[in-house]
């Protein structure tokens, strides 16, 4: 199905999202499988008639995704489904002709499989991820049964970065017991030609590990089901595995993302080179923070975040409430949210309520701002009335930081 990407708003650049039904490759862990029901009515005829529809009229059609389409944005496939499973394939270069042939650009997410070479023969230099978790071929094929073993996913990369396109590697979900040193792993998607690493540890929701089989919870494993099912933080084993493999993929000269990392990255920089537009992210605001030597001593508005960003979202009012259904259906509790806004009045609500998953604060480099009184401790506030943030160059896990003239020690611990 075409549509909006709702799920990585200002995490993931790409504003539109390509995805099949359901995903042969039936990695074990896999989050969008793990959403449904075993044996999910496939509805692929239908979607793929839909999407054709959606295409021939975007000039016309008054949906979102249409008009983002109209825009000039690009289309992810797909960070539910694999592209070039052995169920998608077909449908999905039907797709790609059809948007290629429109001048539509895209960009990949794949563990490989079907139909690449076709797709090579007419796709422009495009951005692709490519998914590894292990370098061990056995326990690859046990984690991701029906997708390529690790060691032709190397080899995926390299006749990539040989017909002109990027490569980014997803080590994603970074596990230890699946590849205890990331060494090896890392080495050799350098080697084969890769830009940049996404590393990620792995969490489920207890309604997807619900959803798993027997067999796998057995290939995951109790231990590590026990570690990540449902938490709010992850265990101090995947903490050090992640640092661990963060570490190697920056001394091996790898570009490092993940979701409000605290840190400068360029990893987005070829994807900023092949796409005449994209969606900003919190690294956006981040690289610009670390440009501008902002720190604790710098209140930030909400007007001088979107100043930085607010150029790359399109103007007008849709259906935007779906961002915040994606991430805090609690939200609607004690929000009156509205169903048509603006990217701006989206993201100002965002700015306000931490339980928002793209809420700037809830990242480690930023923090609300707090300022001594009389009486205490108070938020700061714009004449907007609205929150001011500040930025933490060396991270904070706060929610608050105390301003003064000089940085200061985290005033109070967050959540």
């Amino acid at each position: 199905m075409l549509d909006v990407y709702w799920g990585e708003f200002m995490i993931s650049p790409f504003p539109l999202e390509w995805a099949g039904d359901q995903c042969s490759h039936a990695c074990v862990y896999c989050f969008a499988n793990l959403q449904k029901k075993h044996g999910a009515q496939d509805r692929r005829q239908a979607q793929i008639q839909s999407d054709m529809r959606l295409l021939a009229n975007y000039h016309t059609r008054h949906a979102w995704a249409a008009y983002l389409l109209r825009e000039g944005y690009p289309v992810l496939l797909s960070n539910r489904t694999d592209p070039f499973s052995k169920n998608n394939h077909q449908q999905a270069l039907a797709v790609m002709r059809v948007m290629h042939e429109m001048g539509i650009p895209m960009s990949f997410q794949t563990r490989g499989g079907y139909g690449i070479e076709d797709a090579l023969a007419f796709l422009s230099p495009s951005c692709w991820y490519v998914s590894i978790e292990t370098m061990d071929d056995d326990l690859g094929q046990r984690l991701s049964p029906g997708a390529p073993a690790p060691s032709e996913r190397i080899r995926l990369i390299r006749r990539l970065r040989e017909a002109g396109h990027v490569v980014v590697v997803g080590f994603n979900p970074c596990v230890p017991e699946w590849q205890p040193d990331p060494e090896p792993l890392l080495k050799a998607v350098k080697q084969a030609g890769a830009w940049g690493v996404w590393i990620a540890s792995l969490h489920l929701g207890r309604r997807q590990a619900a959803n798993l089989t027997d067999h796998q919870r057995e290939v995951v494993g109790e231990e590590l089901l026990g570690r990540v099912v449902g938490k709010r933080q992850y265990s101090e084993i995947d903490k050090a595995a992640y640092l661990a493999a963060d570490d190697c993929a920056r001394s091996l000269g790898l570009e490092v993302y993940a979701s409000r990392q605290p840190f400068p990255s360029r990893y987005w920089e070829p994807s900023h080179a092949l796409y005449p537009k994209l969606f900003p992210t919190h690294q956006d605001v981040i690289n610009h923070a670390f440009a501008q030597g902002w720190d604790q001593t710098k209140p930030l508005s909400f007007e001088e975040v979107w100043e930085v960003i607010g150029g790359q979202f399109p103007a007008g009012v849709g259906p935007l409430d779906s961002y915040l259904g994606s991430t805090a259906h609690n939200i609607w509790h004690d929000h009156q949210v509205p169903t048509q806004m603006t990217y701006k009045q989206l993201l100002a609500l965002a700015w306000m309520e931490p339980r928002v998953e793209f809420c700037l604060a809830r990242g480690y480099s930023f923090a609300y701002a707090l300022q001594e009184t009389e009486t205490g401790y108070e938020m700061m506030k714009d004449d907007q009335d609205m929150i001011k943030i500040v930025f933490v160059p060396e991270a904070t896990p706060a929610w608050y930081e105390l301003v003064t003239s000089e940085p200061q020690e985290t005033a109070q611990d967050g959540g």
